[in-house]
């Protein structure tokens, strides 16, 4: 599992790479949840580079948005693979927070356009 971490537009992104499952899941609820606390506007999740992503790793999901709401900082999952983006589906996620195409359409929806 690995994570890069910019910032664009205000919001902090952690750009997702390899499989989340079990071994990395730990690894993984301390990267997120430091970003939760430290994401100036917003914090995109951008699973995009992720091969799997195994219940272990769906837990850890469900742990940030819990942690975002408790700090009121807006989150959003994008570029979820399609594989990824249906079990999402049956878990219902988009019920709990945006999901996108991509990381663009997440900054449009989440921030105001800066001028």
């Amino acid at each position: 599992m690995e994570f890069e971490i910019k910032t664009e537009r205000g919001a902090r992104i952690i750009e997702m790479s390899g499989a989340l499952d079990m071994h990395a899941s730990e690894e993984a609820l301390r990267v997120l949840r430091e970003a939760v606390r430290s994401a100036p506007n917003a914090l995109l999740l951008d699973l995009s580079g992720l091969r799997y992503l195994k219940s272990s790793g769906y837990q850890v999901l469900f742990e940030v948005i819990e942690d975002s709401r408790k700090l009121a900082v807006p989150l959003a999952v994008v570029g979820a693979p399609e594989g990824i983006a249906e079990i999402m589906r049956v878990f219902r996620l988009e019920d709990l927070i945006p999901v996108y195409p991509s990381v663009h359409d997440a900054l449009d929806g989440l921030l105001p356009v800066q001028t």
